[in-house]
């Protein structure tokens, strides 16, 4: 797996000066910052590896240092998840979704349903205790890391799945790399801030537009690249 580690404290902070842009020119707060955690520490990583009795990415690490997921107390206003309108997910969340996840490892009925969009690049699993969530909808979807990749895959890769994600697909090579996608897609004109919280994160392409669900976006986006 490639370490992008020093490029991805970089990554985030201009990931959130685009945030930063955004809310002056909409609503009247100052940081976004102000939305997510403190970054954790190294012994609460390895507390986290003990829980999940493998190394934890080290990509996903430093993020976990720059920013321990989203603030989610209900007092503060979370205008839009930190991971393109998806709820970036704290560490404690992140354990307890990926214990949730592993008691559907052996359901191997909804295995059947599954696919890779990339094929041979993701197992055509249904849950996976070695996918890692760092991003959901609230509703059991995720963007996670893919440390079981498929004969084509690669370990590292950014992969989408959950409840309602049969159809997976490799989001990116790395979270580095994803992290870029999310700079370019927060650029474009297709980024919109919504403020409503607890509503699922849609991305809006017109007046008119009921809005597409974040994951979808992205489907649509790489699937024929």
């Amino acid at each position: 797996m490639k370490d992008n580690t020093n490029c991805i404290r970089e990554n985030w902070s201009k990931i959130i000066n685009e945030y930063n842009k955004l809310l002056r020119r909409r609503f009247v707060i100052k940081k976004y910052d102000n939305n997510l955690n403190k970054g954790v520490t190294d012994e609460q990583i390895k507390e986290a590896e003990q829980v999940l009795e493998f190394s934890f990415p080290s990509e996903l690490a430093e993020l976990y240092k720059c920013n321990n997921g989203n603030i989610t107390n209900g007092e503060e206003n979370v205008y839009l998840g930190a991971i393109l309108g998806l709820q970036f997910i704290s560490l404690e969340v992140l354990i307890y979704t990926w214990k949730e996840w592993c008691k559907f490892t052996d359901e191997k009925a909804l295995d059947e349903y599954c696919t890779s969009i990339d094929e041979g690049k993701i197992k055509c699993l249904y849950a996976n205790d070695h996918w890692i969530p760092f991003a959901s909808d609230g509703w059991g979807n995720h963007i996670g890391i893919d440390l079981d990749p498929d004969i084509n895959g690669t370990i590292g890769q950014v992969i989408n799945f959950g409840r309602d994600e049969d159809d997976k697909i490799v989001l990116s090579n790395n979270l580095n790399e994803f992290l870029e996608l999310m700079i370019n897609i927060i650029k474009s004109k297709d980024f919109k801030l919504v403020n409503k919280i607890g509503e699922e994160a849609k991305f809006y392409r017109g007046s008119g537009d009921k809005g597409i669900h974040a994951i979808d976006y992205l489907k649509e986006t790489l699937k024929y690249k």
